[in-house]
């Protein structure tokens, strides 16, 4: 379980939080084939038991700082 009180914990909640209005606000959205952001929809595979997207021809794994809606996420657990 994580402190939702610590650094950490305050961090992720901004993070999720960013998410969860992208989705209310329709920038992203997902189900178990594709990941759309922006209008633009990317594949999820799973490559050895790890999930994840083809981006710009690579395998990403989910949650990886190269997808632009997780570069938007981390950016808001910077604001206050």
């Amino acid at each position: 379980s994580v402190n939702l009180s610590s650094p950490f914990g305050k961090r992720l909640l901004k993070h999720e939080n960013h998410h969860k209005k992208e989705i209310e606000d329709n920038i992203i959205s997902y189900d178990n084939h594709y990941i759309t952001s922006k209008g633009e929809k990317y594949k999820r595979i799973n490559v050895n038991g790890e999930w994840g997207v083809m981006w710009k021809g690579e395998f990403r794994p989910e949650g990886h700082p190269d997808l632009d809606w997780e570069k938007r996420a981390i950016n808001a657990e910077k604001n206050k």
